[in-house]
């Protein structure tokens, strides 16, 4: 698998955990307002903290985030989100001639200050019938690294799906 394409679909990933400012996301998602539908709600202003739990659907433009439960960190703005569920979802057109990006983990954690996204937990990403599974899946954007690491599911492997390509064409090639 390219890592080019791994970093794209991740780095769509941690600009959906942004919300409303993902570098990679359609120019018209930051534009809505974030809309969130849960249970409950609960703000402790001493700890910065909002927990949404009980079916909590976020949504902004073609961004949906599916989890039992979403916590966001941060006083005057969002430092953390920790989305959990059994698992968390996440769906957004991140471009428009781009695939929609599917992601699925127990546990999707955005850590602002560091740029670093965390799937954890039969973590799963899908993009253009590219798909990416293990128990961890994490991006530093800063350092335009990803690594992912095996699920027990699979003993203790990756497991990368890499559709062929259309254009190619059905003769061998020489490696470089």
């Amino acid at each position: 698998m390219s890592s080019n394409l791994c970093a794209n679909i991740i780095a769509t990933i941690c600009s959906l955990l942004l919300l409303s400012s993902g570098a990679a996301a359609l120019d018209e998602d930051r534009k809505q307002p974030i809309r969130v539908k849960a249970d409950s709600a609960e703000r402790d202003d001493r700890q910065a903290i909002t927990r949404y739990s009980g079916d909590v659907v976020i949504d902004q433009g073609s961004l949906n985030i599916v989890a039992q439960e979403v916590t966001m960190y941060g006083s005057t703005s969002v430092s953390k989100i920790v989305a959990t569920g059994k698992p968390a979802r996440l769906r957004q057109q991140p471009q428009p001639d781009k695939g929609v990006v599917t992601a699925r983990a127990e546990l999707i954690e955005y850590t602002v200050s560091s740029e670093v996204v965390t799937l954890q937990k039969n973590a799963y990403v899908e993009q253009d019938g590219t798909e990416v599974r293990g128990d961890e899946i994490t991006y530093d954007m800063n350092r335009q690294i990803v690594r992912a690491n095996g699920a027990s599911n699979t003993q203790g492997r990756v497991e990368i799906i890499i559709p062929p390509n259309d254009n190619a064409v059905n003769t061998p090639q020489e490696a470089p």
